[in-house]
């Protein structure tokens, strides 16, 4: 998963579209600084407070759809979101019985 969301966060334009107008300001800041945080790690761990904001973030706040690596960032945020579920679930399961 970390070298899908480091390829994938590398090939993120965050001066041009999208991601240069999302406003409030300090959401944008937080938002680049956790697209940022992603490119770095094929050599370290995403930090979880980035992950946190990538995760919530919507789609169109990634970039102008039908641009394939915006549509990739996306997708690889949806496996991980859904890895975190399916460990939440069987976390829950297991402490049930």
């Amino acid at each position: 998963m970390r070298s899908n969301l480091y390829g994938t966060a590398a090939r993120i334009d965050l001066r041009r579209g999208r991601l240069a107008q999302i406003q409030p300001g300090a959401y944008r800041q937080h938002l680049h600084a956790a697209i940022g945080q992603a490119r770095r790690t094929d050599t370290r761990r995403i930090r979880g407070q980035h992950l946190a904001i990538l995760l919530d973030a919507a789609r169109e706040d990634l970039g102008a759809s039908g641009r394939a690596a915006v549509e990739r960032l996306y997708a690889v945020l949806q496996e991980i979101r859904a890895l975190f579920v399916t460990r939440a679930d069987t976390v829950y399961c297991n402490s049930r019985l």
